[in-house]
């Protein structure tokens, strides 16, 4: 600094303390707050101090599950949504939150639930309260609409004006009515719901909408696909914006010793790829066939042959592992499960990519449960797939079934323990709780990232 900046410096300051600046302006006098003043300075303050208390307040919660399955299901049934629905339900409850499911009749949970307080064993946790609605049926078209009749009247009474966050887990979009309101008369039953506007609902999709599919008339639709392809696929048919939430599961309880590759029990004793798949077409499962038999293993084929579509397509797989000296199971219960997930050599599922019975493979919870047994997954590349699975790491994607027969003398390149990793670090119900909660606390804060 020259010594004429250091004059001028000097100057300024010495007008300062006179009480006046260079261009002239009078330095004010600081005034002592009134009473009054200084009431208004701490009400302001401990507004500021309530809002950041209420984010963090228990969430008042209401999961609508669907109507095909009770939610959660008896261990002896297959499923996959409501599994799902039943676990994050229960998560969201463990956390703490206040949580009302919506069930078809069967549910495993149905009644009320209290849970502990975490870190303390003591009650004053959070609370499940699980109600039944209707017969659960794949079959029935009006079975939705039926479920919806039976749920709306609590939750337009309890959630109707924005008290909590309502999760539409359906395969159907009825939820949206009570936003937007209704008064028709769908499938010959007169319905009148006037609008909710500040009702908070945020829809997730599971399956895949028809080309006829439309937004919801809403302000904020608020639509979740369960991978990064189903929300993209999801968007795109609805002609909206689809965001995602990756789906969780519990570990099992379960060492990689455990987890031998073989078990006398099991194909004879020999090893053996899995599939474990609901027993229909689209999931490609007489492909995974054709992989083992091109490879030379053996194959187990696993999953639900009750509530299928096409009888004749689970006659045409018994008939196809008949013929090449493989191993068919069926709809099994949960301990066979686990011991042909302990005992394979990998998981392997072949969803169809191409032609007329080309699927989006949402998510996939069987590649998740196989990684948690240290499994390697081998899969074409299909939806939710391509998200969970790392190729080269804790499995193999290919873009066609043949494509995938190269990679199965090349699975003891995988690591075991990279398959378990990949699911504790990204999968888990903790995770999966975690990701809901967030989402769920920026809409009922009306954060404006909930907003879309």
């Amino acid at each position: 600094m020259s010594e004429e900046q250091k004059a001028s410096v000097a100057a300024e300051e010495a007008a300062m303390e006179a009480g006046t600046f260079p261009d002239g302006i009078v330095k004010e006098e600081i005034q002592p707050l009134t009473e009054e003043q200084k009431q208004t300075e701490v009400n302001s303050l401990r507004e500021i101090a309530e809002s950041y208390k209420d984010k963090e307040k228990p969430l008042k919660i209401c999961i609508i599950s669907s109507a095909a399955i009770a939610t959660p299901p008896q261990e002896s049934e297959y499923a996959g949504l409501e599994v799902m629905t039943g676990n994050l339900a229960v998560e969201l409850a463990r956390r703490g939150h206040s949580v009302y499911l919506f069930s078809t009749k069967g549910s495993r949970l149905a009644g009320h639930w209290g849970f502990e307080e975490e870190g303390t064993g003591k009650e004053g946790g959070g609370t499940l309260d699980v109600f039944e609605t209707i017969e659960p049926t794949m079959t029935d078209a009006t079975a939705e609409f039926n479920h919806f009749l039976a749920y709306n009247p609590f939750i337009l009474e309890h959630f109707g004006k924005g008290e909590g966050v309502v999760i539409d887990m359906t395969w159907t979009m009825w939820c949206y009515f009570m936003v937007s309101g209704i008064h028709a008369a769908p499938f010959g039953v007169k319905i009148d719901i006037d609008p909710h506007p500040d009702m908070k609902l945020v829809h997730m999709h599971h399956g895949m909408p028809n080309a006829a599919s439309s937004p919801p008339n809403v302000k904020y639709p608020r639509i979740l696909g369960t991978s990064t392809t189903h929300a993209y696929f999801v968007g795109q048919t609805m002609r909206t914006y689809a965001r995602y939430i990756w789906h969780g599961i519990e570990l099992p309880e379960v060492t990689l010793e455990e987890c031998t590759p073989t078990s006398p029990d099991i194909a004879d004793g020999q090893p053996y790829l899995l599939s474990i798949n609901r027993m229909t077409d689209e999931k490609g499962i007489h492909d995974a066939i054709g992989v083992a038999v091109q490879s030379g293993m053996k194959i187990v084929v696993a999953g639900d042959d009750t509530k299928v579509r096409d009888s004749s397509y689970v006659a045409q797989i018994i008939e196809l592992c008949r013929n090449t000296g493989n191993y068919y199971y069926g709809l099994v219960d949960s301990y066979t499960k686990e011991e042909l997930l302990k005992h394979c050599t990998a998981l392997i599922t072949c969803p169809i990519t191409q032609g007329p019975k080309a699927w989006v493979e949402a998510f996939g919870l069987a590649q998740l449960e196989a990684m948690a047994y240290f499994k390697p997954v081998l899969s074409t590349m299909n939806g939710g797939i391509k998200d969970t699975i790392v190729h080269g790491q804790t499995g193999f994607l290919a873009e066609t079934p043949q494509e995938l027969v190269q990679y199965v003398s090349r699975l003891n390149e995988i690591d075991p323990n990279a398959c378990r990793a990949r699911v504790e670090e990204h999968f888990t119900l903790e995770k999966m709780g975690e990701r809901w909660e967030a989402l769920l606390k920026d809409i009922m804060n009306d954060a404006p990232n909930s907003k879309w």
